[in-house]
């Protein structure tokens, strides 16, 4: 695949060597005509990957605040030819209108608008809820989320038309609370661990006695 890099911190796409057991995951839930969504693109290596896999029946849906980030992001998709990847310049959250996005190095994070960080660059960006995007883009099939610590704000964004489409969703979690949470939100589902940050949540029957570690 194309990708525009910055190999000072982006080796790890270039080489392939990253995330690997995610990678496979990502493989292993993705089918022929599925909707994938990507929260938290970046500069698109997963939703490449997931045009590709999702084939010219399927789609992507690459969701991105940063517009450094979504600029690479766009680049990549026209570069790699995929014309059934759709980029979304938003952030995800469990309500809608505009937050800060606050940039410090290569990370990340909303923040509402009135509040201030010392030393750290912010831009206004629109926020939706992941319910309001199946309004319109339809429901997906699979949802990965890497949005810095906030998953699970993504994930209360979560309304019925999603619950009843029962997604795989492949999701990155830094703390057992931010897991705990996740089991009260998705109590129907099995979470599975993929890596030392990453895990599967899926509905019971999606892959039975089947774990990834």
């Amino acid at each position: 695949m194309w990708l525009l890099l910055d190999l000072k911190g982006e080796k790890g796409f270039l080489t392939g060597r990253r995330e690997e057991a995610f990678q496979e995951a990502l493989v292993r839930a993705i089918r022929p005509g599925m909707r994938f969504w990507d929260v938290g693109a970046n500069i698109g290596f997963y939703s490449v990957l997931a045009g590709r896999l999702v084939g010219p029946e399927g789609r992507v849906l690459s969701i991105e605040p940063d517009p450094e980030n979504a600029e690479r992001l766009c680049a990549a998709v026209e570069r790699n030819g995929l014309r059934n990847v759709e980029v979304v310049r938003a952030a995800l959250a469990s309500r809608e209108g505009t937050m800060a996005l606050e940039r410090r190095g290569a990370m990340s994070r909303l923040r509402e608008s009135n509040e201030k960080t010392a030393g750290a660059e912010a831009i206004s960006v629109a926020v939706f809820r992941l319910e309001k995007l199946a309004e319109r883009f339809g429901a997906p099939d699979v949802v990965k989320i890497d949005v810095e610590g906030a998953e699970i704000e993504v994930l209360r964004g979560v309304g019925p038309l999603i619950r009843e489409r029962k997604p795989v969703f492949l999701v990155e979690f830094h703390s057992e609370e931010l897991l705990g949470e996740a089991r009260k939100l998705f109590a129907d589902y099995a979470l599975d661990r993929i890596d030392q940050d990453h895990w599967r949540l899926a509905p019971e029957n999606v892959f039975p006695g089947r774990t990834l570690c």
